[in-house]
């Protein structure tokens, strides 16, 4: 059971296998049974299921986004650092700083 949700929720598996029962030894003398209860209740969950995964789909893809917008901004920011040392490493044909060359070598991440 390493890495699944049974344990985590075996109480409550427990506690409705449990009413399960009782309400079958208490309704089994009866002829008729009455499937709506069941059916409304197929539905309802059909329902918050696909509910439930068009939020995460939609929480996936906000995240998504904005972490796709803060990657741009984070290379126009470094563009926009690196363009003024490199004209004046240039220009005056020194090294560049070693603030400058650790900004290259993280900019070659991406």
């Amino acid at each position: 059971f390493h890495g699944s949700a049974i344990p985590k929720c075996f109480l409550e598996i427990s506690i409705s296998t449990s009413l399960g029962v009782i309400a079958y030894y208490w309704h089994r003398d009866h002829d008729s049974v009455h499937y709506i209860g069941h059916q409304l209740l197929g539905v309802l969950l059909a329902f918050l299921v696909v509910f439930r995964s068009q939020i995460a789909w939609s929480l996936y893809l906000s995240g998504y986004s904005t972490l796709y917008t803060m990657r741009g901004t984070l290379i126009n920011l470094a563009n926009m650092s690196m363009a003024p040392l490199l004209n004046s490493s240039f220009e005056t044909g020194e090294p560049l700083a070693p603030e400058a060359q650790e900004l290259v070598r993280m900019l070659k991440l991406f």
